[in-house]
């Protein structure tokens, strides 16, 4: 089975090992474990009798386990007597290596409950503009969670690689002097999944902004259909950004509230630093919307502007026709009283006045500032 447990004394990452270690120290069917020792169980990849494992020793609400098997369910927390059944989502872009690495150094967590975390800030100046072929698709992951006071229950996919970061922090700072970090409790490992859960909105957010930028650069001079297929691209982008990002928000906020169920009192403020952060997720997802939907109005205004300058230029080409069908049509008719078709002075002067006319046009339109 594709497990691993954290203990206050060690870490097992051997499946069959982690699994004894839970059988021997976690009563079955115990939900409230008020008097044994602290633990984090990371669930990798679950197949079914992982699951069934899962359902049958921790004797979880049915309802939890079915959205375990049932992948793709909307982000929530539900408070069950004894513990907290949470599913979050995060964001990677297609193509890219934001499951690898969320673009944190090795220290950015405090070594302590007591010190917060440095945050990383969205820049949206002196951006580079990306070339086309960054305007890409963006796509969510799963994370299911049980939290009680004793241990962290994750249940993931083996693609999900900032859980992994979080293993190696751990095995980088072994022989550091900071405390371990189930000493500040099993909700403060979750505070750090869900504080990198966070941090790849923003990365997200950050490469939105570079195509929106691209976008606006790129409206004015090439307003054509692959120009809107990425507009459409960057909203539904930005749409999915908003979808999962509401429930975190949503489900944050009830862990921040004081008093939160299984949230120590100093770990809160913890947990208060990634509510904001989804609200600021949530209100730059908004504003990169409008700045989209702004760049689909110039792309109309756009495209209206080059038909106008087209339908402009025809028109002037067939109002300088026009004089010359007259002239053309008048000299070429056959009645001699008219024009007196042996004398060269009239036909040359026919002649002139069809490069004269148009000429003379032109001139009019141009100072009319009509070309």
């Amino acid at each position: 089975m594709p497990l691993r447990v954290l203990t206050t004394e060690n870490k097992i990452t051997d499946g069959a090992d982690a699994r004894r270690w839970i059988e021997q120290n976690v009563p079955r069917g115990c939900t409230k474990i008020h008097d044994r020792p602290l633990f984090w169980l990371d669930i990798i990849e679950p197949d079914p009798a992982a699951i069934d494992w899962l359902a049958g020793y921790f004797h979880f609400h049915p309802l939890t386990i079915e959205d375990l098997r049932s992948p793709n369910e909307r982000g929530k927390i539900e408070i069950y007597e004894g513990y907290v059944f949470i599913i979050a989502h995060g964001v990677f872009i297609e193509g890219s290596a934001m499951l690898s690495d969320p673009h944190h150094a090795p220290d950015q967590h405090a070594g302590h409950a007591g010190t917060p975390a440095p945050r990383r800030v969205l820049q949206a100046a002196t951006r580079a503009t990306p070339p086309a072929s960054l305007i890409c698709d963006i796509n969510s992951y799963e994370l299911h969670a049980y939290l009680s006071r004793n241990y962290l229950i994750t249940v993931r996919d083996a693609g999900l690689k900032l859980v992994d970061k979080i293993w190696n922090e751990i095995d980088n700072h072994q022989d550091d002097e900071d405390p371990h970090p189930l000493q500040h409790g099993p909700d403060y490992l979750l505070y750090r999944i869900l504080d990198d859960t966070a941090d790849t909105y923003f990365d997200a957010l950050e490469h939105t902004a570079d195509q929106i930028d691209y976008l606006e650069d790129t409206v004015i001079d090439r307003p054509d259909r692959e120009l809107l297929n990425e507009v459409f691209i960057v909203k539904r982008n930005l749409v999915t950004i908003r979808r999962q990002a509401t429930p975190v928000r949503e489900g944050l906020n009830v862990l921040s509230n004081p008093g939160a169920a299984f949230v120590r009192s100093e770990n809160q403020i913890y947990m208060r630093d990634v509510h904001n952060l989804m609200v600021s997720v949530y209100e730059l997802a908004d504003t990169q919307r409008d700045s989209t939907g702004g760049v689909l109005d110039a792309y109309l205004s756009s495209v209206n502007n080059n038909l106008s300058t087209v339908m402009k230029r025809l028109t002037i080409i067939s109002t300088i026709f026009l004089p010359i069908s007259f002239i053309v049509g008048f000299g070429g008719m056959n009645f001699t009283g008219f024009i007196p078709y042996d004398d060269p002075l009239m036909f040359w002067g026919l002649m002139a006045s069809l490069v004269v006319v148009p000429v003379l046009m032109l001139l009019w339109f141009y100072r009319s500032r009509w070309i």
